[in-house]
Parts: C-alpha cells; structure tokens; sequence
C-alpha cells in the first residue's frame, strides 16, 4: 500500500480521515493489508510466529510504517509539516477513547488493543517517534556512540515490544534483544550507503574516517577514497558483528521454539548482510547488496545449526 502526502497526514489525524473504521475487525483487516503488502528484509508476522500473535505484529508494524512515512515521505512538504504530522501521530499514542469507542483511525485502534493485551507502555512507542524526528531533522554522527544512540530509539523499541507481545520482556532478555536490535540497525546502515548518502544522510560517524585519514570526509566519491573506502567499512562491520554475537544468548532464554528460529534468522540474515556488504567495499557507494534464495537457504541452515533453536526440550 502507497499513500500519498494528503493519506499520510490523513492517518495521523484522530478522525483517520478516508481510512476511518468503525470496528476493532476493520482496523486490524487494515493494518494486516498494509504489513502483509510491504516487502521486509525479515518477515514481519511470519508464520513462524503463533496465530494468536500475529494481529499484534500487524498492528505494531502498520504504526511503525506509517511513522516512518511521515518522516521519509513528506519531505516535499517541509520539515514544519512533517514534524507537526508526528506530533499529531505521539498525540494518539495517549488517546485511550479508541478502547472505549472503536471508531476513526485503524492503526490507533488496533493499537492500543495490543498495548492494553500485552502490557506495552506508550513510552516504547514514543522512542520510536523520537527517532523518526531525528531522521527528519538530521544530523551526521561524530562518533559511533551516536549511532549507538540513535538506535536505543529506532530500534532497541523493536525488539521490546516483540518480547513484551510473547509476555518474555524482563531484566534478563533486554540486554541481549536491545544489542540484536542495535546490530541490525548498524548493518541497515551500511548496507543502505548508496541511498542515504543521495538523501544527505552519512551513518559513517566522522571519528571513524577522521581515524583513517586517507579518506576525505568531505568527499567519498572522489579516486582517491574509492580505494580506501573499504577499510572504513570493515572497522564498522566489525563493530555490528559484535552486537549480534552479544545478543545471540537471547535465544537461550526463549521457550517458543518458533520465536528462537525468527531470532536466529533475524541474526544470521543481519551478519549475512554484513558479509554482502564488506565484499561489496567501495561499490557499496552505488550499490545496495541484497539477499538471495540462496543466502535465504543458507541463513535457514545456520539458523538451525549454530543456534540450536529446536533442541530445547519444553519448546512449543
């Protein structure tokens, strides 16, 4: 599903403008369409994940989609209407008449249905939004501590709420699913080089070429930098890697043995990427690596065999 400027604003209003339903059925019917006809690196709602769950994940993604539209679609309007448009959309986040009264906008209906189900505080959802403010509002990181930042808002959130859904959330699970969430935001990064840097957007933080000074910051496309470009990815390569071997450990501490295979691939789908990635080198500038059947078979294969997601006696 592809909104135009006049939609999206349309779906950050109360009302949900032409969208607007008037049942929890009509809203979660909208929000499965709009997950189900977005392409994803990683599936969202799989069947990997229980019937029973699987609204939720629909309804959590058709909020994330439409906050990342606002702030990625809406540059021709302007940054003002783009961050008033955000706005409006936290401003819902707290609207608890759409339990009350199922009527107006889909995706807050469906919603706070799964926040009121799975216990999940309008705080995880507002981190999401700070984010997309900083994408709208962008400024290079100094140092990969920004990055690291930046991602305990774009993407830490992610992983909280899957957890929280399956009722897994606590102490223990956060820090391992907060460095897999963090390591695959940093691979995003990377591998979204060549579109970003069309956009004014450099991920690469300035400390990290400033280390290598046979590149020149101000200029990665010349000659010069085209030869030395891959080291600077390699360091930042190395650096994700460390996340997902960090948080691998989560597995171990998930009873689903379904939810431990989506894990295991969203991880070795991240470090696949990597590897796609830092062969790549300089031609990451132009070029975006994706996966393939393949690498999907081969990711299933490790998944399976470094993870040993099947071989917990009470999985279910």
């Amino acid at each position: 599903m592809k909104f135009s400027s006049d939609e999206l604003i349309e779906l950050s209003t109360q009302s949900g403008g032409t969208f607007a339903v008037s049942s929890l059925q009509e809203a979660e019917q909208f929000c499965k369409r709009l997950a189900t006809s977005h392409y994803e690196n990683f599936p969202v709602g799989s069947l990997l994940v229980p019937k029973k769950f699987r609204n939720h994940f629909f309804n959590v993604y058709a909020f994330s989609r439409i906050a990342d539209d606002l702030s990625d679609e809406l540059i021709a309007e302007g940054k003002e209407t783009q961050l008033t448009a955000l706005d409006n959309f936290q401003n819902l986040l707290f609207d608890k008449d759409y339990l009350i009264t199922p009527q107006g906008n889909p995706i807050f209906i469906a919603l706070h249905q799964t926040m009121s189900e799975c216990s999940i505080p309008t705080e995880v959802f507002s981190r999401l939004l700070v984010a997309f403010r900083q994408d709208v509002d962008f400024n290079r990181p100094v140092t990969m501590q920004d990055n690291i930042d930046y991602c305990h808002y774009s993407a830490n959130p992610v992983g909280e709420v899957v957890l929280r859904i399956f009722g897994l959330w606590n102490s223990t699970t956060e820090p391992y699913s907060n460095a897999i969430c963090t390591g695959l935001q940093l691979a995003n990064f990377w591998q979204d080089i060549s579109r970003d840097i069309t956009i004014g957007r450099i991920y690469i933080p300035k400390e990290l070429i400033k280390n290598l000074p046979t590149i020149n910051k101000d200029n990665l496309h010349s000659e010069k930098n085209i030869g030395n470009f891959p080291s600077t990815l390699q360091v930042a390569c190395e650096i994700t890697e460390s996340y997902f071997t960090e948080g691998k450990t989560l597995i171990r501490h998930l009873p689903y043995y379904r939810l431990r295979f989506e894990i295991a691939l969203t991880i070795e789908g991240g470090r696949a990427i990597l590897r796609k990635t830092k062969r790549l080198g300089s031609n990451i500038l132009s070029k975006r690596p994706s996966l393939t059947g393949i690498d999907i078979v081969l990711i299933c294969f490790k998944a399976v065999f470094r993870h040993s997601v099947f071989w917990r006696k009470y999985g279910k």
